[in-house]
C-alpha cells in the first residue's frame, strides 16, 4: 500500500541570522497544532515525527 501525505514547510527567515534554519511544519488541511523546528536535525525530527503520526492514524482508520 501506498500513502502520500502532504506537509506544508514554512521557512522563517531573520535577517540578522539568514544562515539560520527556522520554521513550521504542518499537514495539509490538519486542525493540528504547528511542528516547529529551530535547527535541521530538528526539522529532520519533526518529520519523521509527523510521518509517523500520521501512519499510525491511517492504520487506525483501516483497522476499525
Amino acid at each position: 500500500m501506498r500513502t502520500v501525505l502532504t506537509i506544508i514547510l514554512r521557512l522563517f527567515v531573520d535577517t540578522e541570522q539568514p544562515d539560520d534554519v527556522r520554521g513550521a511544519l504542518q499537514g495539509l488541511g490538519s486542525s493540528e497544532p504547528l511542528l516547529t523546528f529551530d535547527n535541521p536535525e530538528h526539522l529532520l525530527h519533526q518529520i519523521k515525527h509527523f510521518t509517523s503520526e500520521q501512519l499510525k492514524s491511517l492504520f487506525k482508520e483501516n483497522d476499525a
